[in-house]
């Protein structure tokens, strides 16, 4: 809270470039009937324009599956 009330004046800014940027990632079986969770970030170049948090839909074997899944579900 401290954080945000000393922040409150500042802007959120978004600048374009040539290509967007993508950062995904998972949690291999972090909740309790043990599917992962995905993580996606897209950029088009300063500030982030597009995320998405969701549980994975079926449960995986190792956390490079929930990697892949994740990506997957992504594109």
């Amino acid at each position: 809270m401290q954080y945000i009330r000393g922040t409150r004046e500042l802007t959120l800014t978004i600048e374009p470039s040539e290509d967007p940027k993508w950062w995904i990632d998972s949690s291999y079986a972090g909740h309790l009937d043990m599917q992962s969770h995905n993580s996606v970030v897209m950029s088009l170049g300063k500030g982030a324009t597009c995320t998405a948090l969701t549980k994975q839909k079926l449960n995986n074997k190792s956390s490079m599956e929930a990697e892949l899944v994740a990506t997957n579900n992504a594109m």
